[in-house]
């Protein structure tokens, strides 16, 4: 994908199809719009082009100076360069631009400059000073300058508004608390409670490689709710509270332990280069470590005198997590051995609510190793480590195992 940062740069000599808006916190239903452009593209032997604007036009014109946008420019380049359009533009808005007439911007910059043959718009996209022009308006043009216009229905519009105000309505009830390598945490409306939004990044080996992977975000969230709720049922306590959206979930606000606690049952991954073992060897007992939270240490192992000499848990909440990750152990292991599957590994972490421990963090495909019992096929996040395909796929054969989809 070719980067402009204004149009003035953009410089290729083929006609092209065009798609524009701000497209912040990008889901299933930019991913129609996406789909469309890229379509017709193929179609029409087309450039395929993507025109937003930075900062959002709405910060500039002094109606919403307080609009928290759900991506950084930088994660939306990053997921609109997974998608498979030709350019992406960036063009900066200002006073100036926001002056431009309706004509001018027609004229001057989507037929001079972008050669728009096709135009993908929503039916109440408007444009030019004081949002003058209409989808109408644009069409009206279009016989005279040569191109087409593709209105995007009312209902679909719809769909894509609520998608995203849903997202951006929880991020605006308070501040981002923090962003890890797959999802992030913002404040709540409730002083006790958080939400966590699963994105669709994908990381590994510390955050060396990442990737973005649509679909995986839903997945893991919706997973994640399944799994915590089945282990309060088994009398495991969570800081899980309940889903809000296809990627957001409201959790208890802990006060974590930065520490990881990783039961085994076969050996795989780390434990088999530490040690020498050859992978799929049957661990009876299961085995029991501890690893220091820190990916630009590696996340270290550590054992229980660290973690109290460092004062990052009491001797008492060491004793607890050793036994909750046993109890969760007991109760996974059979629910995966009934869905066909054998639960290899995987990882926990604990915090701290009004002096209970609890679950936190997440219980999703990426954080534990799960195979197939009769052929012992990976389904977890090592198909993303070891470069095996179809990730996203995999976790779906793990939720409809299990009864989460």
């Amino acid at each position: 994908m070719k980067i402009y940062r204004s149009i003035q740069d953009y410089n290729e000599e083929k006609r092209s199809v065009v798609t524009i808006g701000t497209f912040d916190g990008l889901h299933k239903g930019h991913q129609k719009i996406f789909d469309r452009l890229i379509n017709t593209s193929k179609d029409k032997n087309l450039s395929s082009v993507v025109l937003t604007f930075f900062p959002h036009p709405r910060i500039i014109l002094n109606k919403y100076n307080n609009i928290k946008m759900i991506d950084t420019l930088d994660e939306k380049i990053f997921h609109l360069d997974k998608i498979g359009i030709d350019s992406l533009i960036i063009h900066p808005f200002d006073k100036d631009f926001s002056l431009l007439t309706a004509d001018q911007f027609i004229k001057d910059f989507l037929v001079e400059k972008i050669k728009i043959k096709h135009i993908i718009i929503g039916y109440d996209h408007r444009f030019g000073k004081g949002r003058e022009a209409s989808v109408t308006d644009l069409k009206n043009y279009s016989n005279d300058l040569d191109f087409k216009v593709e209105e995007i229905k009312a209902q679909e519009i719809e769909k894509i508004t609520i998608s995203s105000t849903k997202i951006r309505n929880s991020i605006n009830e308070g501040d981002l608390i923090t962003t890890g390598k797959a999802k992030s945490l913002y404040s709540s409306s409730e002083e006790d409670f958080l939400v966590m939004h699963y994105r669709d990044d994908t990381s590994a080996f510390d955050g060396k490689k990442i990737e973005s992977l649509e679909g995986k975000g839903t997945i893991n969230n919706k997973f994640n709710a399944f799994i915590m709720e089945y282990l309060e049922k088994e009398g495991i306590p969570t800081h899980f509270e309940k889903l809000l959206s296809e990627t957001d979930s409201l959790v208890k606000k802990l006060e974590m332990a930065p520490v990881e606690c990783v039961v085994r049952n076969v050996a795989a991954g780390s434990i088999c280069k530490r040690l020498g073992l050859e992978e799929g060897i049957d661990l009876n007992p299961p085995t029991f470590e501890f690893f220091y939270k820190d990916d630009d240490l590696g996340d270290p192992m550590i054992n229980e005198y660290h973690i109290k000499s460092f004062g990052w848990a009491t001797t008492e909440q060491v004793e607890q997590m050793q036994e909750k990750t046993f109890l969760v152990n007991d109760a996974l292991k059979k629910l995966f051995s009934d869905a066909g599957m054998l639960l290899v590994d995987y990882k926990l972490e604990f915090g701290s609510f009004k002096g209970e421990l609890l679950l936190g963090d997440e219980f999703t495909p990426d954080g534990c190793r799960v195979w197939d019992v009769e052929t012992r096929e990976k389904l977890d996040k090592d198909r993303f480590r070891q470069g095996l395909g179809d990730v996203v796929e995999s976790y779906q054969i793990m939720a409809k195992r299990l009864g989460v989809i």
